[in-house]
């Protein structure tokens, strides 16, 4: 932050304390942040998307110029402009011959956004043509006199639920209000795809199941759970990165769930419902049932020109030919997790109910079903891949092996919910008591409550505060660790910090700490797309967008860290570099949290040969492995070893840190290889890691 610059102080959430502090930040903090956020930019890269809504639109005015008599002026609408793309490609359109003919209404509601396309609009020379109007399209429920409506509707208000921005809202006020009749709409039409699919990875992020520890003993689920409908909310994902026949199998063909025609009100109902009957392709054997969903678009009325967010395997494109998207993905819907299993073979038919309100998705095999909710309390608060984490019986192998080698009697554990003590208490037979910090966190409690009473677990007591351990003497601490509001898998070590908040005179003599040694690791990547998040887009389709890329860059360096959270796996990377660094390795034993190294600098150098991208876009990944035991670790990282130049295998159940250096500093072109020298710090008063490049 240049010095220049006023201060003000904001709320941030210290992960290492678990608590809400005070912080300087630059005066329009929030305002710079919520900038940052918008994620307009790996749309901006789209350039499939671009092309397509470019071709649709120049169909289109060459149609009104066709149809509209020359002496009457044609208008034009745009909702939710954005930069003021879609309102430059539409003024493009109609070329200098009949400029004085069109006037373009752009409504963008994001003041900043709106500001941006003001500028950008200038920039390229059509404010004279076009008019930015800081509002929603709808905000002042005004009918248009017919004469003032629209000609053409040029859009882009989808989400990967495609109604999950209030698209369906938006289309039938501007029919009703704001078009004219036959009006031409940019995209024409679209459609809801939906396959039955099986994956046991994707069903253990949903459901809680028996979990099987090394001397016979099971940790088993309340029933609350299991009579539980689960969790309701999208699972949106890159399913492109799935493995077809390994992380999930097809069992029927693709089907449209639902269509809509943005050219005819009747076809947008804002409460749907469709029965829809599929046939078994691939036998399903006592499995769950699951629901992948896209959707395409027709651009034009004659679905000429179609933008497809199909995955690879629905795709008439090759994968390599595939165009990356992160702001469209393609998402999983569950059905609810009390039904049973199903056994289907080869040629049975099952009937699905399809569903959808205003800005919802959901499906059932009951045809009177509502939007389901968890009402356990148990999946609304646990995140997918943490559920999976829970379910995983090799981890919690993995602690009982090491605990079982301890044998303590008084164990405290560090950390939100978790199995690891009830299979301690369960299945560790020295152990006399099994303490577990709640932190005054209800979800804790229960969590911890009803999984004691389904396994009858007695040896096990849930305490509010380590002041509630009274005169206990502690032969082991242990932590997986884990935290629900974590966003980096280091932040983890709020363990480490409580370790230092525990009175010395609780500490047995030989007290045990598990994990006893974290290490932070990092590697250079190129990533295939993932760096289009943070490079400037400075030109789409033929426009200067130079204004955005120095708004949201600017925003993005005022107000966000120099590690961002990212789940790699969803992201194809090759390594650039055949070894990791090691950034940081602290043992966890000693109680000196504070005195141990908090800087780390190291350099590397990368071949240009070795980039496939024509421009440099290398970045910096971390993560942290957790010790158990000299042997025995547990990574939130890479989980195969790495070859320089080939891709890079990652744990799907956490997300890892990365830098884009590319972002932070351009390197010498003239070199044969690139030249880094990186300082990593690492701040023990509030937890964060930041990067610079010297």
């Amino acid at each position: 932050m240049s010095s220049n610059k006023s201060f003000t102080f904001v709320q941030k959430y210290n992960v290492l304390k678990g608590c809400m502090e005070w912080n300087p930040a630059i005066e329009d903090y929030d305002y710079r942040q919520e900038i940052a956020r918008s994620a307009y930019a790996d749309m901006l890269h789209d350039f499939d998307r671009n092309a397509l809504y470019n071709k649709a639109i120049e169909k289109s005015v060459r149609k009104l110029l066709r149809d509209v008599n020359d002496d009457r002026a044609i208008r034009v609408l745009d909702i939710g402009t954005g930069t003021g793309l879609l309102s430059m490609m539409a003024a493009r359109a109609f070329g200098e011959q009949h400029r004085n003919r069109v006037k373009i209404t752009a409504y963008e509601c994001f003041e900043p956004m709106a500001d941006c396309a003001v500028k950008v609009i200038a920039k390229n020379g059509y404010n004279d043509v076009i008019e930015v109007i800081k509002k929603r399209s709808n905000e002042d429920d005004v009918t248009l006199p017919m004469d003032e409506r629209a000609d053409l509707l040029v859009t882009e208000v989808f989400d990967t639920e495609l109604i999950g921005e209030g698209a369906l809202g938006t289309f039938r006020f501007a029919l009703e209000n704001q078009l004219k009749p036959n009006a031409l709409v940019v995209p024409s039409k679209a459609r809801i795809w939906i396959q039955l699919i099986t994956s046991e990875w994707l069903s253990e992020g949903n459901q809680f199941v028996p979990v099987k520890v090394n001397n016979g003993l099971n940790i088993i689920p309340p029933k609350s759970a299991l009579n539980c409908v689960g969790s309701n909310h999208i699972h949106d994902l890159q399913i492109n990165q799935l493995k077809l026949n390994s992380d999930f199998r097809i069992v029927s063909v693709p089907k449209i769930a639902f269509e809509f025609d943005f050219r005819d009100i009747n076809t947008l109902p804002l409460n749907d419902q469709k029965e829809l009957t599929f046939q078994i392709i691939d036998e399903v054997r006592d499995e769950k049932i699951m629901i992948a969903m896209w959707w395409d678009l027709d651009m034009d009325w004659e679905g000429e020109h179609v933008l497809s967010c199909a995955p690879y395997w629905a795709n008439s494109l090759k994968s390599s030919l595939l165009p990356w998207r992160d702001h469209w993905i393609q998402a999983i819907y569950y059905l609810p997790e009390n039904l049973p299993k199903f056994n289907l073979k080869r040629g049975n038919k099952i009937t699905l109910n399809c569903f959808h309100e205003e800005y919802n998705l959901w499906f059932d095999i009951t045809p009177n079903s509502q939007f389901h909710r968890c009402n356990c309390d148990l999946h609304s608060n646990i995140i997918r891949s943490r559920l999976r984490i829970l379910n995983d019986s090799k981890r919690q192998n993995l602690f009982h092996k090491v605990i079982s080698e301890i044998k303590p009697k008084n164990v405290l554990f560090l950390g939100d919910a978790s199995l690891v003590p009830i299979m301690i208490a369960k299945a560790v037979k020295e152990v006399s008591n099994v303490y577990c910090v709640t932190d005054n966190n209800k979800h804790n409690e229960k969590f911890y409550e009803e999984f004691s009473q389904e396994n009858r677990v007695k040896k096990l007591s849930v305490i509010s505060s380590i002041n509630d351990l009274g005169e206990v003497i502690l032969d082991a601490i242990v932590a997986e660790p884990f935290y629900n509001n974590i966003i980096f898998p280091w932040d983890c070590l709020r363990f480490w910090y409580t370790l230092t908040l525990i009175p010395s005179n609780l500490l047995g003599k030989n007290v045990k700490i598990l994990p006893h040694r974290a290490v932070v690791k990092a590697i250079p990547v190129e990533f295939d797309h993932l760096w289009k998040i943070r490079a400037k887009v400075k030109k789409a389709e033929g426009f200067d967008l130079t204004d955005f890329d120095n708004l949201v860059l600017e925003a993005i360096s005022d107000s966000d860290p120099s590690i961002e959270s990212q789940p790699l796996w969803e992201y194809p990377g090759r390594a650039l570099r055949s070894e990791p660094f090691i950034v940081f390795d602290w043992k966890l034993n000693k109680f000196d949290f504070a005195n141990q190294e908090n800087e780390s600098l190291f350099k590397f150098s990368v071949d240009k040969n070795l980039l496939k991208n024509k421009v440099n876009t290398v970045s910096l990944a971390f993560w942290i492995d957790y010790y158990l035991s000299d042997e025995d670790f547990l990574t939130t990282g890479i989980i195969d070893s790495t070859k320089l130049g080939e891709y890079i295998e990652w744990d799907k159940n956490w997300k890892q840190g990365v830098s884009f250096l590319f972002a932070i500093r351009q390197q010498q072109k003239e070199k044969d290889s690139l030249e880094f020298e990186i300082k990593v710090k690492y701040d023990y008063n509030n937890g964060e890691m930041g990067l610079e490049l010297m």
